[in-house]
């Protein structure tokens, strides 16, 4: 299996961890072997708070059905593998001190498929693993959705005098995906293509869902999944023209034009470098 995994700079405070394993598509169970998946693979995300990640995901494993079984969420407090040094950033320390509230209320340290009678559901990513080829699964991309809202600013003591408030931005951290084998260029040697063929498999579950890792700090009930903006009745029509000039559009602007498919993945890894520079 390959895929690739993305995270955005704005969700780097976090570190992620993704798993699979082997299921039975008869009963939709786990193959287990004692007290874990007899065939699985993970992969950890280590990427650094000053740079957006970008990792190629690769697991030799036997042929047979396969699920992405959860996806970990870990605030990353610490130094170590897969952890932001936040210890060690000014800029991270001043993020950590502006977020931390809203973050332990709202922190989804598991998104998990697995339902509690141990059965994969219904909206879990399933995929096929088939002897000598490469199974693509297409690229995660861990990324934020931002708003403001508005909270009572309390006084040194602790108090609030019911009226004064405070804006702060809150983010969403989602779980994005986008299935285009250009990304598998760059590692075609590497999987060697030309005696492995590519098995293309598309993780259907996310055409219509963008799963939420990490809900809005006001929420009261955390959001499992967000429909995606339904593109059915567009498939004939010509695509969307890409903009003369990406200079000063908003992340959410840019990601936008990239998931109605007015950039290609390269133009958006383009635009938000130079965004965030």
């Amino acid at each position: 299996m390959a895929m690739n995994v993305a995270v955005d700079q704005a969700a780097a405070k976090n570190y992620y961890i993704f798993n699979v394993a082997q299921f039975d598509p008869g009963t939709r169970r786990v193959i287990m072997e004692g007290d874990s998946p007899k065939y699985k693979a993970t992969f950890r995300q280590s990427f650094s708070l000053q740079d957006a990640g970008f990792g190629f995901w690769k697991s030799k494993l036997p042929e047979g059905h396969y699920a992405i079984t959860n996806i970990k969420a870990k605030f990353a407090t610490g130094l170590g593998s897969g952890h932001v040094p936040y210890g060690t950033d000014p800029l991270a320390l001043l993020l950590v001190g502006l977020t931390v509230i809203a973050i332990s209320e709202a922190t989804v340290d598991e998104l998990s498929f697995i339902n509690e009678s141990g059965l994969l559901m219904a909206d879990a990513p399933t995929f096929k693993i088939e002897s000598g080829r490469v199974s693509y699964l297409g690229k995660i991309r861990v990324t934020t959705d931002t708003k403001s809202a508005d909270f009572p600013e309390y006084d040194k003591e602790g108090q609030w005098d019911g009226v004064s408030m405070i804006t702060r931005t809150q983010s969403r951290y989602m779980a994005d995906y986008r299935y285009d084998e250009l990304e598998l260029k760059p590692y075609e040697g590497e999987l060697n293509l030309s005696t492995y063929p590519l098995l293309p498999q598309p993780l259907e579950v996310f055409k219509t869902r963008r799963f939420v890792l990490e809900d809005y700090g006001d929420q009261e009930a955390i959001q499992r999944s967000v429909q995606r903006k339904q593109i059915t009745a567009e498939i004939n029509a010509p695509a969307p023209p890409v903009p003369g000039t990406l200079n000063g559009k908003s992340r959410s602007e840019l990601q936008r034009l990239y998931l109605d498919g007015a950039l290609s993945a390269s133009q958006y890894e383009s635009a938000l470098k130079a965004a965030n520079q």
